[in-house]
């Protein structure tokens, strides 16, 4: 667990070193930065603070699901290696409009690979998760 955290904690910093301007915006404070919230987000549900990881989504999700129960009943239920994982790593992103996208490769509790894409939109609270959806098979290693 302790490993877990310093394995967070490292990749939350070396992430914020990373961070880009959204697209025609002024460059959002570090904490702000897409992967940083992805690492957030991850972070939030492996504390099963379910309130700090559905502030992390985006306006239209937190509107959909309404509350963080159901929220995180949905990413328990759909997409069990962002509930809980080994390890992960970031592996390219693209800009698409106002939109940011990442791409990461994670490894779920039974070793097994998934290749996700993170859609995240820049608000006045910074960037927000607004989709995850699965792309095709995953490298074989995290």
């Amino acid at each position: 667990m302790l490993r877990r955290g310093m394995l967070m904690a490292g990749l939350l910093l070396a992430l914020l070193g990373s961070a880009e301007p959204g697209a025609g915006q002024t460059a959002p404070a570090a904490p702000s930065a897409p992967r940083a919230v992805i690492v957030q987000q991850m972070q939030a549900f492996a504390d099963n603070d379910l309130a700090a990881a559905f502030a992390l989504a985006s306006p239209r999700l937190q509107q959909l699901f309404q509350t963080p129960q159901r929220f995180g009943q949905m990413v328990q239920g759909g997409y069990p290696m962002v509930w809980r994982h080994q390890g992960l790593r970031f592996l390219g992103a693209r800009r698409q409009g106002p939109l940011h996208f990442e791409k990461l490769i994670i490894a779920d509790l039974q070793g097994r690979m998934h290749l996700l894409e993170y859609q995240l939109e820049y608000t006045e609270n910074g960037w927000r998760i607004a989709a995850v959806r699965f792309l095709d098979a995953a490298p074989p290693s995290v």
